[in-house]
């Protein structure tokens, strides 16, 4: 859903200069459908300890009122604003580029960063070519930095509706699989560098953030994002899972 307010009615409120917004919201009303957005909420904080370049987003309370019940009782629902392209591409002074963009000539270090991440959350339903869950900003003459977003069909969310390609060769969602392609080894080496260094950051980020899910999820959060950091922390996994499973140029994977 995506909202869009008026210039007076944005004047002097925390939605000024944000007018066009995306509104991420729960597919029901169940008890547990909070606890879902909650964690991909969640997701969205944990890009931000991985890189700049990322949406802004912002927890709100939504209060529904079916208007075709009698009763017309009003249902109170969680939702995540998630801030517009362009606004994210004039932070940068950048540009949005609503076109086809080849993987392997976005910026290296910031392209492994994202494969990494998503490869952390467990997310395959994104595509950088197809633009696909994914932006592509130019930041300069010919920086292209990928922009991600809906991470609900993810491992670390794990929502009863999650659906795995079968083309992407995996069983389930909760299913481990790097989607990047292949670059320099040391890239890849450095890139593990930072994520080790920031896993008290995320592992922070996942306290700080629990209250939005039940306290089950978040000990299968935490112990989903440890399967992850005890791949990095093992030469021979990393090594396996990463640097030898990345897709070739031609699109197909090394493996």
């Amino acid at each position: 859903m995506r909202i869009k307010l008026k210039k007076d009615e944005a004047k002097g409120t925390i939605f000024q200069g944000n007018r066009s917004l995306k509104l991420v919201l729960p597919c029901s009303k169940s008890k547990t459908a909070d606890s879902f957005l909650g964690k991909e909420y969640l997701a969205y904080k944990l890009y931000e300890k991985v890189t700049e370049y990322t949406f802004d987003t912002r927890l709100v309370n939504v209060e529904f009122t079916n208007l075709d019940d009698k009763k017309a009782e009003p249902v109170l629902l969680l939702g995540i604003l998630i801030e517009d392209d362009d606004e994210v591409a004039k932070r940068f002074d950048g540009e949005i580029l609503n076109k086809k963009i080849p993987p392997n000539i976005m910026e290296d270090f910031a392209t492994v960063r994202h494969d990494l991440f998503q490869m952390m959350i467990g997310n395959t339903d994104w595509s950088g070519l197809y633009q696909h869950n994914q932006k592509a900003m130019v930041i300069g003459e010919k920086t292209i930095i990928p922009l991600a977003y809906d991470f609900d069909m993810t491992g670390l969310v794990n929502p009863p509706y999650a659906q795995v390609n079968s083309a992407v060769g995996i069983e389930k969602i909760t299913d481990r699989m790097y989607r990047g392609f292949c670059r320099n080894p040391e890239i890849f080496q450095s890139i593990r560098k930072e994520f080790l260094e920031k896993e008290a950051t995320i592992f922070q980020t996942i306290e700080d953030t629990k209250m939005y899910f039940s306290e089950s999820d978040a000990k299968s959060v935490r112990a989903f994002i440890k399967e992850f950091y005890d791949i990095l922390k093992s030469d021979k996994l990393f090594q396996q899972k990463v640097v030898d499973s990345c897709r070739k140029p031609d699109g197909t994977y090394s493996f």
